[in-house]
């Protein structure tokens, strides 16, 4: 008695499972694709953040930049050291939100800055205060 033993196309025996063409052909495909995606993502996730980190930083740099002009004003007895401000903060690409002159002349403000998101993806603001003031000498003690 002879048995024959049939093979499919392609040399797979019928009985052998897991060989060469079976149910996991393509998942290497659908594998890049997730570690691309999810490498897509987190680069827009970073750049969104350094988009944030550096509005956040020109609104500190021109808070401080408009407290040094208010103050300067203030100190040459210039009438509105706040419009000083207010025109040194516009200067430096933020708008002036607030403005106070103490009464050891210093000037503290509030400025915004537009975060400027990728893509247009939405919008915010970037907030800083600064306060700037003439230098007050500690009062000098006798010899």
């Amino acid at each position: 008695m002879s048995a024959t033993i049939r093979r499919r196309r392609g040399g797979e025996d019928p009985g052998v499972t897991g060989t060469r063409g079976g149910g996991e052909r393509g998942s290497g495909t659908v594998l890049v694709v997730g570690v691309v995606a999810a490498l897509a993502v987190l680069m827009v996730g970073g750049l969104l953040v350094a988009a944030a980190a550096r509005a956040a930083q020109h609104a500190a740099t021109a808070a401080d930049l408009a407290a040094i002009g208010g103050a300067q004003a203030q100190v040459l007895g210039d009438s509105d050291a706040c419009a000083a401000a207010g025109a040194t903060a516009r200067a430096n690409g933020a708008r002036l939100l607030g403005c106070a002159i103490h009464d050891d002349d210093s000037v503290q403000v509030s400025v915004t800055v537009p975060v400027h998101l990728l893509w247009g993806l939405g919008s915010s603001d970037a907030t800083a205060t600064a306060r700037a003031g003439p230098l007050v000498e500690p009062e000098s003690s006798p010899p």
